[in-house]
């Protein structure tokens, strides 16, 4: 899902929908996908397919981080 989130991010393929590719992080992020709470983190910090917010980026920055450390 994240492979599919990138190509939407940057149009390649297929028209350019950030709003699309951010919805496609979201649901790969809420299955504890870490690259996905990585780019939804920064799709908040950017405001690319969301409106920014850096608290919510911030959470979800923090989220990965911790699903990267359970992991090591």
């Amino acid at each position: 899902m994240t492979d599919l989130a990138a190509i939407y991010r940057v149009g390649e393929g297929v028209e350019k929908d950030t709003v699309r590719a951010f919805s496609l992080s979201m649901k790969a992020a809420e299955i504890g996908n870490s690259a996905a709470l990585y780019d939804v983190g920064q799709a908040y910090q950017k405001g690319t397919g969301v409106t920014k917010d850096m608290i919510r980026a911030r959470y979800w920055f923090e989220r990965a981080d911790a699903t990267e450390a359970a992991a090591s």
